[in-house]
């Protein structure tokens, strides 16, 4: 059975592609792109995850970390550079964070119970 904060990183997850749907698709297109074209490679990278996920939960919920890094650093950068979609970047922070605590925090726990 898996762990409940990995059912809510993989909701973060979730919430965080249909984020970069949104933002590339209706909120704030790309100008030099067409907004399937923005959509769909603001969406490639959730394919790790996915891949990651069918061979164990686990495995698609840290490579699901690791793209969450990724839209973390693309969230700074565009909260900070581009004033018009801060809070659209903000909330990419907001979930991407969300998904790294949650992803590391059952070894996390796992590693402090083994050290007592």
């Amino acid at each position: 059975m898996m762990n409940p904060c990995y059912w809510a990183a993989s909701l973060g997850l979730i919430l965080l592609a249909l984020l970069q749907g949104v933002w590339y698709g209706l909120l704030a297109p790309a100008s030099n792109l067409t907004a399937s074209a923005a959509i769909a490679l603001a969406l490639l990278p959730f394919a790790l995850p996915l891949l990651g996920a069918t061979r164990d939960p686990r495995t698609g919920l840290l490579l699901g970390a690791l793209v969450a890094l990724l839209y973390f650093c693309h969230g700074v950068m565009e909260a900070w550079a581009n004033p018009a979609v801060r809070l659209l970047a903000l909330t990419e922070i907001a979930l991407s964070l969300w998904i790294i605590a949650l992803a590391g925090w059952p070894s996390w726990q796992q590693g402090r119970t083994h050290k007592k």
